[in-house]
């Protein structure tokens, strides 16, 4: 089985990693910069009420790092973190 799918535990972690931006961006943040260094902040929202796109950006204490789109939230704010965790040059999962 190993030989076949490898180690459940690496592939795992690196699905983490990608599934949760938001996440990797405070763990990079948090030790250095403390709790509350990393905020969200709606820029706009467009479209119908049944289709609406949302933009987040994302600072870093007060540095602007990245924007994000999305049809919730939750969603453009992911995007964003991806956005700055590309900007911070930080290497995704292998």
């Amino acid at each position: 089985m190993l030989r076949l799918f490898g180690d459940l535990g690496q592939r795992l972690e690196g699905r983490e990693t990608e599934a949760n931006p938001k996440g990797r961006l405070q763990e990079l943040a948090q030790p250095v910069h403390g709790n509350q260094a990393v905020r969200y902040e709606l820029i706009g929202a467009s479209g119908a009420d049944h289709a609406k796109e949302y933009e987040v950006a994302v600072f870093l204490l007060d540095r602007r790092l990245g924007t994000g789109r999305g049809t919730s939230k939750k969603l453009a704010e992911e995007a964003a973190a991806r956005a700055a965790l590309a900007v911070l040059a930080v290497p995704g999962p292998a």
